[in-house]
């Protein structure tokens, strides 16, 4: 998960960016115009670096529908580039129009373009995100490429060639990703309770998956009954960390997720809980949970 907000802290600065280099074409068809622009100095090896890119973001809700449309197929153009700073571009330009509340008329078509970005470990991260982030709702295409993702059991792979002057980075789980994609879609949903429900038992195994995965749990109500006993089994993990993240999952569930650990809670709460940071927890946890009982 850490990956993610990584990604998109600084995918949001360069978004900003990019459509500001749109604002230096006098065209109509600006966002077009700034996409063929890459593609062309692409095509003489001269792509623009993301420093010599600077300005303000220009809003995508306010952008003409028809700017948009026109701009999709270079878009599409970028995305599919060999070239993985090209795709960069392509990304976060489908990215930024998620802000928009009907994206997904808009980009729906693309879904299978953005899930083949799923294969690139830089990009694909943020690819899950604008899958997900597709407003009303995801297509049912979208969501089908995450429960794939999520039940195939992938993996991000950093190939050491391009990582030069760096340290080697691991291949990475991207199960805890995927989770927080779906739960943003409908953690209750039986398909995609059922696919974390799988995940938490049989994949998640260490305590940074725990955590990741606990946490994007905790950004929605989970009403289902499997995913409540995922996130209960969590409480007697040894790491400090995981248990406080399960707490704050089921508090977030509301009086059902604590209603059924509360007897395990009201332990954590007493003062025969070692931790002062779970011990906290666990009563915010029960006081919420009254709280909103009583309303």
């Amino acid at each position: 998960m850490e990956m993610i907000r990584r990604a998109l802290s600084g995918s949001l600065l360069v978004v900003s960016s990019l459509f500001a280099m749109a604002q230096q074409y006098p065209s109509s068809d600006g966002l077009a115009t700034l996409y063929k622009a890459i593609l062309s100095r692409e095509a003489h090896g001269n792509v623009p670096r993301m420093e010599e890119i600077a300005g303000h973001f220009d809003n995508m809700r306010g952008m003409d529908v028809a700017e948009i449309k026109s701009a999709l197929p270079w878009m599409q153009r970028a995305l599919e580039s060999p070239n993985p700073s090209v795709r960069v571009y392509g990304i976060l330009g489908l990215y930024a129009i998620d802000e928009r509340p009907d994206s997904a008329s808009l980009i729906g078509h693309l879904v299978p373009v953005i899930a083949k970005q799923f294969d690139d470990p830089y990009l694909c991260e943020l690819s899950i995100e604008t899958l997900s982030y597709m407003k009303p709702k995801p297509p049912e295409d979208a969501i089908s490429y995450l429960l794939e993702a999520l039940r195939s059991g992938r993996q991000l792979h950093f190939d050491p060639k391009t990582q030069i002057g760096q340290s080697p980075r691991p291949d990475e789980d991207l199960g805890p990703g995927v989770v927080f994609a779906l739960v943003q879609v409908d953690p209750n949903r039986n398909d995609i309770a059922r696919a974390i429900d799988a995940y938490m038992v049989s994949r998640m195994k260490t305590a940074d998956q725990k955590v990741a995965t606990l946490n994007a749990l905790a950004t929605r109500p989970v009403m289902d009954a499997r995913l409540i006993a995922d996130i209960s089994a969590n409480l007697t993990d040894q790491t400090e960390d995981v248990r406080i993240s399960a707490i704050r999952a089921l508090e977030r569930s509301g009086p059902t997720g604590v209603e059924t650990a509360r007897q395990q809670l009201e332990r954590m709460a007493g003062a025969g809980e070692a931790s002062n940071r779970v011990r906290e927890a666990a009563r915010q946890a029960i006081e919420s949970a009254s709280e909103m009982k009583n309303k």
